[in-house]
């Protein structure tokens, strides 16, 4: 009895021991899936697509739920005029993101892009709970610049200030304010 006990031990030992290997597995795929698609949407961001769409295959790959390689087939998917899929795969990445700044950030400067500002605003405002979001001035600049295509001159300016309020030497934000002052005054 023992003896029959000894190796049901080892053995749930060795299981353990593969569950532990496929567990470390997962999860080095999907860090790795992840910064593939970080890769890809730098790649997008200096307008190479085809680098972008290669890391994005291979991110996929790994980890296919990802949110991250939805969004940046997203925004490629825009670029190249297919408004429907990009939405829908931005849609996907929404899906998956459980809150991720990054994600709500490029969603929601995707639905001011298509005039969908009252969705836009609720996107840029979920993304705002995100308090890992390393760069909430992004997400505050692109807000107001929204709020500014909708006209609400008093919400951007808004807006730019909190994202300078955050880092008052981000560029994007004092653009943004300075073109707000130039065009609108006050």
């Amino acid at each position: 009895m023992a003896h029959r006990f000894a190796w049901v031990l080892v053995g749930a030992l060795a299981l353990g021991g593969c569950a532990q290997n496929s567990l470390t597995s997962a999860a080095n795929a999907q860090r790795a899936a992840h910064l593939q698609a970080q890769i890809a949407l730098h790649a997008w961001s200096v307008g190479d697509s085809q680098e972008a769409q290669m890391r994005l295959d291979e991110a996929q790959r790994l980890d296919p739920q990802q949110p991250l390689i939805w969004a940046v087939s997203g925004l490629i998917q825009e670029e190249h005029g297919q408004l429907v899929l990009a939405s829908e795969n931005l849609k996907k990445a929404y899906g998956l993101a459980q809150g991720d700044g990054k994600i709500l950030n490029i969603y929601g400067t995707f639905l001011c892009r298509q005039g969908e500002f009252a969705q836009a605003e609720a996107m840029f405002q979920l993304g705002l709970n995100d308090t890992a979001y390393a760069t909430p001035e992004m997400l505050w600049t692109n807000a107001g610049i929204c709020a500014r295509e909708t006209g609400d001159i008093e919400r951007a300016r808004s807006y730019f200030g909190e994202a300078l309020k955050l880092r008052d030497d981000y560029r994007p934000a004092l653009q943004e304010l300075s073109r707000l002052e130039t065009d609108y005054g006050h």
